[in-house]
């Protein structure tokens, strides 16, 4: 009966937790898995936030086009800086609308000025937004068509 009873209370004790050794070596493969999963991870989620920022921006510039044609008159959008861009009447003004994240416009053809007409013509651009190394256009064919590539 008592071997019983000792190797009930050893069985308990092992039940417990974990060794010192058995953490670290747990900790070690989770860094590891981190370590080698982190790039890929901040590349995917530049590449999301960089989708989500071109979709608002042609959503921005389907408004100004919307705005012309049901105000019938000319609206404006232009870039303010890297990170924002301002959609308004023409001769009018407006505050500044923000890119998301770290989102920044690269390029911008026109000289990142575009009108929008009460005919629902615009004026031909080409914007490319940037995040990181990424990069996506946005452009807006004379039409007033909005395309994200």
């Amino acid at each position: 009966m008592e071997r019983r009873t000792i190797a009930a209370a050893r069985a308990g004790r092992a039940e417990r937790g974990a060794s010192l050794v058995e953490t670290v070596v747990v900790l070690a493969v989770a860094g590891i898995l981190v370590g080698t999963a982190w790039p890929r991870a901040a590349d995917l989620l530049d590449t999301v936030a960089l989708r989500s920022a071109a979709v608002q921006f042609a959503s921005a510039l389907a408004r100004g086009r919307t705005a012309a044609l049901s105000e019938g008159r000319a609206w404006r959008l232009r870039l303010d800086g890297a990170t924002r861009f301002v959609l308004a009447p023409l001769g009018g003004d407006a505050s500044a609308e923000p890119l998301p994240g770290r989102t920044f416009f690269a390029s911008a053809t026109s000289g990142g000025d575009v009108r929008f007409f009460p005919s629902g013509l615009a004026e031909n651009a080409t914007f490319t937004l940037g995040v990181g190394d990424a990069r996506r256009r946005v452009v807006l064919n004379q039409r007033g068509r909005v395309t994200v590539e």
